[in-house]
């Protein structure tokens, strides 16, 4: 994979989106899917979200849910194997998943300030961080 060719198209499909072009910007992310099959974590998201864009919610319903059921995403019952039992309950309220990308570790943090981090694909998680303050919403992109 060229770092940079992935760093172009990303840049291009969001140009595409800014200016509301998205059938232009789907488009481009599923030459993505093609050409950077590795990085089909960020290329669905992105095909997914166009297609919500562009109307067609079940659509982009069928991408997320084949994501997950391909092992590209995390269902929530993945997410939460392995997490303390008291995460449980605070899972399923604000939290944010992150993955650094090169599969060394998966984070969750929530939104009762404290973070989490697995280092086995959420086998088990640690607390690596408290007080922090409530996380509303993220959005990681690359």
């Amino acid at each position: 994979m060229n770092v940079r060719d992935l760093y172009s198209t990303q840049k291009r499909v969001y140009e595409l989106y800014i200016k509301e072009k998205f059938q232009d910007a789907l488009e481009q992310a599923l030459q993505a899917a093609e050409r950077f099959p590795q990085r089909a974590t960020t290329t669905s998201f992105w095909i997914a979200i166009l297609y919500t864009r562009l109307g067609e919610r079940e659509r982009a319903l069928a991408i997320l849910q084949r994501a997950v059921k391909e092992g590209i995403w995390w269902s929530e019952k993945e997410l939460k194997r392995g997490l303390p039992e008291a995460m449980n309950t605070i899972a399923e309220r604000k939290t944010f998943i992150c993955e650094n990308g090169d599969s060394a570790g998966l984070y969750l943090g929530t939104g009762d300030g404290r973070i989490f981090e697995s280092m086995d694909e959420g086998d088990t998680w640690r607390l690596i961080a408290e007080d922090m303050p409530a996380i509303q919403c993220l959005l990681l992109v690359k």
